[in-house]
């Protein structure tokens, strides 16, 4: 289970990261790689992502809930500035500063992010997702 995910432009893939170790994905971009392993899982990426609207009445940074261990929510961080997706499933804890968060994961490694008001946020709406289901 990846702790995170994000699009490396140097390389041109999509990268996941657990444990600090990185694996490398054919898909070009995040949109394609999320498509492909929503549809392994049954559904479209645009499939959760309106289900997700449909069912919390909320429209921006929407979570992906791809299967019962995987659910991505997107984060702004220091060394990726976009195109990152958190999943809620192997965070230990977050660490709240004024201008900055740190996510903890299971498996005691971290991730710094920007916007810890925007990712407190997102990180709720996502639990509540979950529990949804």
């Amino acid at each position: 289970m990846p702790n995170f995910i994000y699009y490396d432009y140097m390389k041109s893939r999509v990268c996941l990261v657990k444990e600090d170790q990185t694996t490398y994905e054919t898909d070009t971009n995040i949109k394609k790689y999320l498509d492909r392993i929503c549809l392994e899982n049954g559904s479209t990426l645009k499939g959760r992502m309106e289900a997700y609207k449909y069912n919390m009445s909320r429209f921006r940074r929407i979570p992906i809930l791809v299967n019962q261990h995987l659910l991505y929510f997107p984060v702004s961080t220091v060394e990726h500035m976009e195109d990152t997706y958190v999943n809620m499933y192997a965070i230990s804890h977050i660490e709240y500063q004024e201008k900055m968060c740190t996510i903890h994961f299971l498996d005691h490694t971290h991730l710094n992010c920007k916007n810890p008001k925007q990712i407190e946020k997102t990180y709720f709406y996502s639990r509540q997702y979950a529990l949804h289901f």
